[in-house]
């Protein structure tokens, strides 16, 4: 939508391995792996590792605008999420290919460290799936991740830069094996590869169970605060950079997208693909309200 500002990165390139997640989850209260532990596989690591995980390298980046409202988005305050499934329980299980993408507007207001989950079906009980996260490292910045099962090991690609808080920025990761430049993952912050992985050279390990919007898989845990706007899911046989969708309707490759310029509804159809996907609007464990907010903006 017109009017939305926005976070452009000043340099990107690079792979970051992540943490062992057993690890993550001691020092997070048990919150930073989803709901499980296990050690995640470690990527090929480049001259620009250090602009990762530890917080160090790189140039700050460049920020958007603070305005009250940039676009119509739903707001997440901690204890909300939105679920997407279809009557099959394989909404978006997939093995091959995915790109997941959204814009985000963290609010900065999360535990430190910590995980916020934008999207997720990385469930760590079955050792499948996938998510895209916003990470807070120890120093307080906000690293965009993408945790993935291959072959049933748990592997993640952190970005090297880190986003702003309180200022939309466009992240995307896709898994496509052996597509990437002979890498089989990586992670866009803003249009700029900010990470690239292999893992193993297996496919993606599928499971059923819905996709988690605002939360991790087990909905009890990895809550997202902020902003979230055009949220999508999309399969193509394509290694380009990840489109950084704003407000567009579906075209070939898009499985669902969930632009928010309607409050969504129970039972509303974010699908793009004739998968018969449909939301729920979840709950909140803190406040009276069973769903986040929606706001409306010119």
């Amino acid at each position: 939508m017109v009017g939305r500002t926005f976070f452009l990165p000043l340099f990107a390139s690079g792979c970051v391995a992540v943490l062992d997640l057993d690890a993550e989850a001691d020092r997070q209260g048990g919150d930073a792996s989803d709901g499980g532990g296990g050690s995640i596989a470690i990527g090929n690591g480049g001259a620009s590792s250090t602009g990762g995980v530890d917080g160090t390298g790189g140039e700050p980046p460049l920020t958007g605008g603070n305005a009250a409202c940039d676009d119509s988005s739903m707001i997440f305050a901690g204890g909300q999420f939105l679920s997407v499934t279809n009557q099959e329980n394989d909404g978006l299980d997939v093995d091959d290919k995915i790109t997941i993408g959204a814009w985000v507007r963290p609010s900065g207001a999360v535990p430190v460290p910590g995980d916020q989950f934008v999207l997720s079906r990385l469930n760590t009980v079955s050792s499948d799936g996938y998510a895209l996260v916003v990470r807070t490292l120890d120093t307080g910045e906000l690293h965009p991740e993408f945790r993935f099962y291959a072959g049933g090991v748990l592997c993640g690609c952190t970005a090297n830069m880190a986003i702003p808080a309180d200022a939309w920025t466009h992240i995307a990761a896709r898994f496509f094996l052996n597509h990437l430049d002979g890498k089989d993952a990586g992670v866009w912050v803003g249009g700029e590869q900010a990470c690239s992985i292999e893992c193993g050279g297996a496919k993606l390990s599928k499971g059923l169970g819905p996709t988690i919007v605002g939360a991790a898989f087990d909905t009890t845990s990895g809550f997202f605060y902020g902003r979230l706007d055009d949220v999508y899911a999309m399969v193509a046989d394509t290694n380009e950079t990840p489109p950084m969708l704003d407000g567009a309707s579906c075209f070939p490759g898009v499985k669902m997208l969930m632009p928010f310029d309607e409050a969504p509804s129970e039972g509303s159809a974010p699908d793009c693909n004739g998968d018969h996907l449909f939301i729920h609007l979840g709950k909140d464990m803190f406040v009276g309200a069973d769903e986040p907010d929606w706001e409306a903006c010119p």
